[in-house]
């Protein structure tokens, strides 16, 4: 009835009735009627908070006190008395102190966890309902004494480091501001133990240089009388490692306001953690730092700060696992306050050794990072980028395929993020580019450099001039292409590029008398939205053109295809039929080998040269 007919008990009549029948079994001695009852009774409360708080709250009070004492209601009576406390808010205030004492005893270590659970939750319940949402927060008047809640707070710190512990310390902060001091200082003293447990030999082995300085020899080894109770945490151990993984996101997610001990949080999360062997709490640990630095920046002093800035980014260029180089690199990615750090001398020195790494991920990240620093010092940053910029055109001239289309990706994005600085260097890439337009180079290598020529196009506009004939073409090709729309996309965008920064406009047409037609139909037939858009863009930038004009073009492609045709029939002649087709059949065939994107279609190609020589062979007198 209270599920499906809330309605049927809007008549307070029929309330009392429904409460009055639920009450007289209260002293029931079947526990699960019991139960029952107990369950019972928030739903009651809920349906007429009102009527409930002024007749039947004390009498359901004294039922749930009287059941918290019995073991086997512990668990429902909690949960009722959480249930009842959201459903008459404010009304529940007189009746907490009464039952507090009961449920701090429930927080005691030694009942190993048993009823800690659901205490903890009617704690945030009650907290969350007593909060009066029209006056003023928990706790500052018509409540208990504060040692009342003091102690409460002191039982849920001693349990330890839990998920449903910080869910109840989160609640008491927001619901009750006279707590805020003491919840903060408290945790601290249940963190601090836990990264201070990992506290081991460092070592070097995996390759990171050591810090100028040796900043860890500053650290103090001192330990405080909590220290000493926490035990030492093997990194091989799954539940201790838990805690730590659960103490590091508390310590970034845990508003703590302004605190005098972060220095010394933040140091031992550096010293333990960052330096471990431990590859998952490393990792952890390079995500939590940098938020330190920027939510803390004003209570950290200067030392610790350089001292983990520095850590973080030897581990983004030297840790042996990729994964964690790449979370270090990311978290300078994503907080631009530290660049000032970056910024530096010696530490470019060591920023630009990531251009070296195996993972090109992380030469991509280190190739971002270094385009928004060029903006703060350019004179500083110039020599390295010199250097970096002679090692990839080295890799294009002399890498294998795979290399060479990293190397053209990477210097798109240096040109894409340091425009200024790369103008000078635009004609050099220009000429190593031009190289990756030849009839054998990979079709994906070519994809890449048009790309990367559309991003130095708006850069250098004359320069631009002498190549263009060159890539028209292959332009041109590619936006036909219906086998990639990767290669479309990406033809039309660099002819957008070109065609603005260039001002290679109406004229284009004039000299590439097959361009308007391409465009046109390949915008009818286009099923991508974006691509067509981009064929849009690229007709209003090229602009319009004479109609005459364009039918004289017409008339001057479909001679020149007539030509054409003319001139494969006197090869005809030449040559005999199978001849002929076998070798438009292998041209067509090795084409389809050269495309990368092809790739799924290279074994049933191969299978069909392979057939065709035997054939070919076995007619071969």
């Amino acid at each position: 009835m209270l599920k499906f007919s809330k309605q049927y008990l809007n008549d307070s009549v029929r309330y009392e009735v429904a409460v009055n029948i639920t009450i007289e079994y209260k002293d029931h001695k079947d526990n699960l009627i019991h139960v029952a009852v107990i369950s019972i009774i928030p739903k009651l409360a809920q349906a007429n908070p009102e009527l409930f708080s002024l007749k039947y709250l004390e009498p359901c009070m004294g039922l749930l006190t009287d059941s918290l004492k019995q073991k086997r209601f512990i668990s429902d009576s909690l949960q009722a008395t959480g249930g009842i406390a959201l459903a008459i808010q404010d009304r529940f205030k007189p009746f907490w102190k009464f039952i507090i004492s009961d449920i701090r005893n429930l927080l005691l270590p030694t009942l190993k966890r048993d009823f800690q659970k659901e205490a903890l939750e009617c704690i945030r319940n009650v907290v969350i309902g007593i909060k009066d949402r029209r006056t003023r927060p928990f706790g500052e008047e018509h409540s208990f004494p504060s040692n009342e809640m003091t102690l409460l707070l002191e039982k849920i710190l001693e349990i330890g480091l839990r998920e449903d512990v910080i869910l109840t310390l989160e609640t008491l902060k927001d619901c009750t501001p006279s707590l805020v001091s003491s919840i903060q200082s408290g945790l601290l003293k249940v963190l601090l133990p836990i990264f201070n447990s990992h506290t081991h030999k460092i070592k070097r082995s995996r390759g990171l240089p050591t810090p100028r300085g040796n900043s860890t020899s500053k650290i103090s080894t001192s330990e405080t009388p909590s220290e000493k109770k926490a035990t030492r945490i093997e990194t091989s151990s799954g539940e201790d490692k838990k805690t730590t993984l659960l103490a590091l996101k508390t310590i970034a997610s845990f508003k703590f306001g302004a605190v005098d001990c972060m220095d010394e949080i933040l140091r031992s999360v550096s010293s333990n953690l960052l330096d471990g062997e431990d590859l998952i709490l490393r990792k952890e640990a390079t995500i939590v730092c940098p938020q330190l630095l920027i939510k803390y920046e004003a209570n950290i002093s200067k030392e610790p700060r350089l001292e983990t800035l520095e850590k973080l980014l030897l581990i983004g260029v030297a840790d042996p696992d990729p994964d964690i180089r790449q979370t270090a690199l990311h978290s300078f990615l994503e907080n631009s306050k530290l660049d000032y750090y970056l910024i530096a001398e010696e530490n470019l020195k060591i920023l630009f050794i990531a251009f070296n790494d195996g993972v090109f991920n992380v030469r991509e990240m280190t190739a971002t990072l270094i385009g928004r620093l060029s903006n703060l010092n350019p004179s500083l940053l110039m020599p390295f980028l010199r250097k970096v910029i002679v090692q990839l055109l080295n890799e294009l001239e002399l890498s294998d395929s795979h290399d060479q289309e990293n190397s053209i990706r990477l210097i798109t994005l240096l040109v894409h993020s340091t425009r200024k600085l790369i103008r000078a260097y635009a004609e050099p890439i220009l000429q190593a580019l031009q190289k990756c337009f030849t009839g054998d180079m990979d079709s994906s290598i070519t994809l890449a450099a048009l790309a990367c020529i559309g991003e130095i196009a708006e850069l250098e506009e004359e320069a631009m001039m002498p190549y263009i004939p060159k890539l028209m073409p292959v332009i041109m090709e590619y936006i036909q292409d219906q086998s990639s729309p990767n290669k479309r996309r990406t033809a039309v965008q660099v002819l957008q590029q070109l065609a603005s920064a260039t001002g290679y406009v109406v004229d284009i047409y004039t000299q590439h008398p097959q361009l308007l037609t391409i465009l046109i139909d390949t915008f009818g037939n286009e099923k991508d939205k974006q691509i067509k858009r981009e064929i849009a863009k690229v007709l209003g930038t090229l602009g319009a053109i004479d109609p005459y004009t364009f039918k004289m073009i017409s008339t001057e492609v479909e001679e020149y295809n007539r030509g054409s045709t003319l001139t494969s029939s006197s090869h005809d002649i030449m040559y005999s039929a199978p001849e002929y087709y076998l070798n438009i059949t292998i041209i067509a065939l090795t084409k389809i080998l050269r495309g990368a994107s092809l790739q799924s279609h290279h074994r049933n190609t191969l299978r069909s040269i392979v057939k065709i020589i035997k054939y070919y062979f076995a007619e071969c007198p």
